[in-house]
């Protein structure tokens, strides 16, 4: 799922062009990603899985993740746009 997150939002911005297209693209990838990272982690809390399973995630490891995957579709939104 993890690979899909990255991979999918890349493609739609390779085939539909367009800087509007590809800015609300990475702001709904980046909502979904922090979405399901805070599912998971509630799930996780509230099926009481143990501590050295993967899944339990404070905030500040969301706003993380969030922010580095962020990071990651804007500088492909910066290199595949031609300035106008």
């Amino acid at each position: 799922m993890g690979g899909l997150m990255l991979i999918v939002p890349l493609i739609i911005m390779v085939y539909v062009p367009g800087r509007t297209a590809s800015v609300v693209t990475t702001c709904i990838s980046v909502f979904l990603f922090a979405t399901q990272l805070a599912v998971w982690s509630t799930m996780a809390r509230i099926l009481q899985a143990p501590a050295t399973q993967s899944g339990k995630f404070e905030a500040k490891d969301i706003i993380g993740a969030t922010a580095a995957y962020a990071a990651v579709l804007v500088v492909f939104v910066g290199t595949s746009i031609s300035p106008h």
